[in-house]
């Protein structure tokens, strides 16, 4: 902005006045189909995000972030779900450090 506009600026690290957190929870469904010639592929996800339990934050401290599998039915395998919980984890990092 100096350079460009010559206009005096305050240089510095950005700051955060305040961070967010969830108040209540929110339910989340997300359909993918694709039909790409054989079987095709088809996915029905529904999410829950919101604020984690007081009693499990008593017990973790220090952490913000918990995941509850509820998955039943054995309709994804078990071989897949530490992968889905590090995507959430990772994203939830990402919003932490905003």
């Amino acid at each position: 902005m100096r350079r460009e506009f010559k206009v005096e600026v305050n240089q510095g690290a950005p700051q955060v006045a305040y961070k967010e957190a969830f108040s209540q929870k929110v339910e989340h469904r997300e359909v993918y189909k694709k039909q790409t010639g054989g079987r095709g592929k088809f996915a029905d996800i529904q999410v829950e995000i919101g604020p984690a339990d007081a009693e499990w934050l008593k017990e973790n401290d220090g952490k913000s972030f918990q995941f509850i599998n509820d998955i039943f039915g054995g309709s994804i395998p078990k071989e897949f779900i530490p992968a889905i919980q590090k995507g959430f984890e990772q994203s939830h990092e990402q919003w932490r450090s905003r």
